[in-house]
């Protein structure tokens, strides 16, 4: 499991709890279904706003790995805020 810490808030996250801390904190453009972890009826957990697809207005990801690495590649900016940590030192 991958340990996470955000450095403006020094709490502790695997990869699911990270992108639900950065939607509530830090960026009010990413969305989920209901819960996290959750799946809707197309199998998404995760929604991206800021980024346009080809027929609607976001991109849909269905794990959190996936959303996790769209965030690094498209959003680095915003996940700057976590770092990789093991057992609340920061690597």
């Amino acid at each position: 499991m991958q340990a996470l810490t955000c450095t403006q808030h020094g709490d502790d996250f695997d990869v699911r709890e990270a992108i639900e801390h950065i939607r509530r904190f830090h960026a009010s453009f990413i969305k989920r279904h209901r819960l996290p972890g959750e799946i809707d009826a197309h199998g998404h957990m995760w929604y991206c706003f800021d980024c346009d697809c080809d027929v609607k207005d976001h991109r849909s990801y269905d794990t959190d790995n996936a959303m996790w690495a769209h965030l690094k590649s498209k959003h680095e900016t915003i996940v700057d805020c976590m770092v990789r940590s093991e057992d609340g030192i920061l690597l």
